[in-house]
């Protein structure tokens, strides 16, 4: 299974991308940061790319996206995983042949879906293919590119696999000292899929909790395999 990651950065989150960048490289074969020309993350030996202007939300933001998940299909993958410098993945993508992303439900009808897709988004090739060809700037939804991917998706009736509802995924705007204690026990229990990770003490937090449930799967493994042989 070969993997492409866009990361979506900027000059600000520079030094969380740098951080993060290890954990990139270990889950995937291709890396390319993505970033606002005025506004510019740029890491050595990284293949570092620009585009638009910077801005938290709007056309620019959603331009930026949608040159980011073409550009990936420059580079041929089985798998695309799109994610911001404050998201990571503990792992590769599990293989499947839907889209797969942290999905909230809100009843608020303020946007044109009731869903909305925290970052990573992980697409199978055929699907980011034809989401690309297909794709559209509107409905705007106000220029939030986790409500505009759910408004495209639901009206090309694309369907996504929840990561939050399988227990793989973890995510928050930010992981604040509030939000510790279920980050806790989603990552020691295998969630792999995080975003909202912006200091490095969050960070130690969860890569030792991943290695906690590592250890501990590690070990449940070992056990079936000995009452497997008696």
């Amino acid at each position: 299974m070969n993997v492409t990651t866009i990361i979506y950065s900027y000059k600000g989150g520079e030094q969380t991308t740098e951080r993060h960048l290890p954990i990139y490289r270990e889950n995937t074969d291709n890396l390319i940061i993505i970033s606002p020309k005025d506004s510019p993350c740029v890491l050595p030996n990284t293949d570092c790319e620009t585009y638009e202007e910077s801005n938290m939300f709007g056309k620019p933001m959603l331009k930026r996206q949608l040159f980011g998940m073409k550009r990936a299909l420059d580079i041929k993958s089985d798998y695309y995983v799109f994610i911001e410098y404050d998201g990571i993945m503990l792992s590769r993508p599990i293989e499947r042949d839907i889209i797969q992303a942290n999905t909230f439900y809100d009843s608020s009808r303020v946007f044109s879906s009731v869903y909305y897709h925290h970052f990573p988004w992980i697409f199978p090739r055929r699907v980011l293919e034809e989401f690309c060809e297909r794709v559209s700037l509107e409905p705007f939804n106000k220029g939030f590119v986790d409500r505009w991917l759910a408004g495209q998706l639901d009206i090309m009736n694309i369907k996504v696999f929840n990561l939050l509802e399988s227990s793989e995924g973890f995510s928050r705007n930010t992981i604040e000292p509030q939000d510790i204690q279920q980050a806790i026990e989603a990552v020691s229990n295998g969630s792999y899929a995080i975003h909202g990770i912006k200091t490095e003490k969050v960070l130690d937090i969860i890569k030792e909790n991943r290695k906690i449930y590592l250890k501990r799967n590690y070990l449940e493994q070992n056990l079936k395999r000995v009452y497997q042989t008696h």
